[in-house]
């Protein structure tokens, strides 16, 4: 990559991409004022965004490449970037031009958002004295949470705490924990309580409680997580850890009491994982990216391994996986210059699968999918898809898609958002094909969260945001979700005595136990991604 930069102000005024022949494979544009603020660039297609700024030097109005133009104003006792309204002028779904007025902040005099205003939905914020963090937050619904903080600690939360909405008095402290009423006001509350201590010299957290359920962390002497202890429905499982001296991991023992162990090279990379029920090797190419990872079943010996080939621009370009019997699957991979995929051929033992392609309009948004093969993707009606169509509006909403199916018949779903307040509310979403509900509406809370979704189920959640239960009366069959402090999945009840309990390495989920007959389900990863999936 080589760049031009203005003789003054030393600012680049292109970006270009060279291939290993030295030709030019992209180039970026910039142009700036004399002040150093971005004016336009011009991306690797040639799609043009263009910035105005105010005196203060924060953007004004940012006009896209379809010619839709954001707006912002800011606090006018302020000089930072305290945006106080966010408003798009663009086209509309009939083609016509229209401005949508979309949010708006107010701050107090120390540059603290007191008030949140979006899609008619008001969220309010309360501080003690000079705390730049919130005390309370009262959400739209009237719904109000607490927080204390220790300033000593980087205002470090110390616990959260729903409020009632009538007495304005912490839930956990005057709700029955029988008949959740309100022992101040007598009214049907909710209340949820988290509380967080940490180490008062290192700062690390020690605990984290919310009802039941806890979670506890050994740090080391220097200052590793070193064991965790989760506590839940009256069970008391543990994790271990093990590092080297210089802090990268050894060892990760999880509840069930199984060791996953952890080689590296000279570089600090994991070349090899040894589990009790599985091996993985790492190899990377001379760049640093992961070239193979061969994972081996060791009571099975099955085994899949998974090579990954690059573009001289670091792009993933094919994926081959390989089973015990030689069986190949093979993903080939195309990139437009802006780094968008273009197109993906899928192979089994070398005859193609599926081919499909990708389409983006100016604003880089999908616009058009084709597929041809024989393993087309089927939808959730168990239909093959050969083409998608989409259109957008200025808000990047998604107003409709044409489906072409292998027999060419096709279906439109128009998605339409009936919400004055909020355009970008999804409300009623219609179909044109027999096979399809003709109509499908959507419910929403006054926190803006589904209430009523696609499949007519009913949703419901907790003053935190989170999911807490889902009811379909068509199977008579309700789903119930509990979680930690730190607002992890932790329980799922699916009816019918089936209980999983969901464990955790960080944000991680690695183990779950069926309650009912004490199975656990062990999950193998390297990183985010899964090398295995065993049951005890």
């Amino acid at each position: 990559m080589t760049s031009t930069l203005d003789k003054i102000s030393q600012l680049p005024l292109n970006k270009i991409v060279k291939d290993l022949t030295w030709a030019k494979y992209s180039e970026s544009t910039y142009q700036w004022d004399g002040l150093g603020q971005l004016l336009e660039e011009q991306d690797e297609l040639g799609q043009i965004t263009q910035r105005t700024y105010d005196e203060y030097g924060r953007v004004l109005t940012q006009a896209l490449p379809d010619g839709t133009v954001v707006s912002r104003t800011y606090a006018p006792h302020l000089t930072g970037n305290a945006v106080a309204s966010i408003s798009v002028t663009g086209l509309d779904i009939q083609g016509g031009s229209r401005t949508w007025f979309l949010g708006t902040q107010t701050f107090d005099s120390l540059g603290r958002v007191t008030q949140r205003v979006s899609g008619g939905r008001k969220t309010a914020y309360r501080y003690q004295g000079v705390s730049p963090t919130p005390s309370t937050i009262t959400l739209p619904s009237g719904k109000a949470v607490k927080y204390t903080y220790i300033p000593e600690l980087g205002n470090a939360v110390s616990s959260i705490c729903s409020i009632c909405s009538i007495c304005s008095i912490c839930s956990i402290c005057s709700i029955c924990s029988i008949c959740s009423i309100c022992s101040i006001c007598s009214i049907k509350a909710e209340g949820i309580r988290q509380i967080f201590n940490y180490d008062k010299q290192t700062g690390k957290l020690l605990n984290a409680q919310e009802a039941s359920a806890k979670l506890e962390n050994t740090w080391s002497k220097a200052g590793q997580l070193k064991e965790e202890a989760f506590l839940h429905n009256a069970q008391n499982r543990k994790a271990k850890y093990k590092y080297t001296l210089k802090g990268a991991p050894v060892s990760y023992t999880d509840i069930t009491g199984k060791q996953t162990q952890y080689s590296m090279d000279a570089h600090g990379r994991v070349t090899r994982i040894t589990d009790d029920s599985l091996t993985v090797n790492l190899t990377y190419d001379a760049l640093g990216r992961l070239n193979s990872q061969p994972v081996r079943d060791k009571a099975s010996t099955s085994s899949l391994a998974t090579a990954f080939n690059y573009d001289i621009f670091g792009r993933e370009i094919t994926r081959t996986i390989t089973d015990k019997r030689g069986t190949t699957l093979m993903l080939s991979q195309t990139w437009l210059k802006n780094c968008l995929l273009a197109a993906r051929t899928t192979q089994k033992n070398c005859l193609t699968c599926r081919e499909e392609q990708y389409g983006y309009d100016n604003r880089n948004r999908l616009i058009r999918y084709t597929a041809s093969g024989d393993s087309l993707t089927v939808d959730a009606y168990g239909h093959r898809m050969s083409a998608q169509t989409y259109r957008y509006d200025a808000l990047n909403n998604l107003t409709s898609v044409k489906t072409t199916f292998v027999d060419r018949s096709t279906t439109t779903a128009t998605y339409s958002y009936q919400n004055a307040s909020d355009t970008t509310q999804l409300t009623t979403l219609t179909n044109t094909h027999d096979n399809y509900p003709k109509t499908i509406n959507l419910s929403y809370d006054a926190e803006d969260r589904m209430t009523r979704d696609e499949a007519g189920r009913t949703l419901t959640y907790d003053v935190m945001g989170r999911l807490t239960g889902v009811s379909d009366e068509t199977i008579h069959r309700t789903g119930t979700y509990r979680y930690d402090a730190l607002n992890r999945l932790i329980t799922r009840h699916a009816g019918n005595n089936d209980v999983r309990e969901l464990y955790y390495r960080g944000a991680e989920w690695v183990n779950e136990v069926n309650t009912s007959t004490n199975k656990a389900t062990r999950l193998v990863k390297t990183g985010h991604n899964w090398n295995g999936l065993f049951k005890n």
